[in-house]
């Protein structure tokens, strides 16, 4: 009996109480957009960042993020692409 009562209860609650909606003409917060920012090689004389399995990449492979890469001016491998990480 007692459960009767409480599952009675929830079901009226959940018609009752309103579900809040937003106000016409507040700002709306900007979706939080994350840049995905992964690894990528680059070489000893090279001026490119490539993906792991870039066929350029022979005997040095130095680890390093995209953002860092680009910050001391690697710029994409034309034959990989440089990375599968969003622009």
């Amino acid at each position: 009996m007692l459960k009767r009562l409480i599952y009675a209860l929830v079901l009226l609650f959940a018609f009752v109480i309103p579900i809040p909606q937003p106000i016409a003409g507040a700002p709306q917060p900007a979706p939080v957009e994350q840049k995905k920012d992964c690894a990528v090689f680059v070489t000893r004389t090279g001026h490119r960042y490539h993906k792991p399995g870039c066929s350029y990449l022979r005997q040095s492979r130095i680890p390093m993020t995209r953002s860092e890469a680009i910050k001391r001016g690697f710029a994409p491998c034309k034959r990989c692409g440089g990375s599968d990480c969003e622009s």
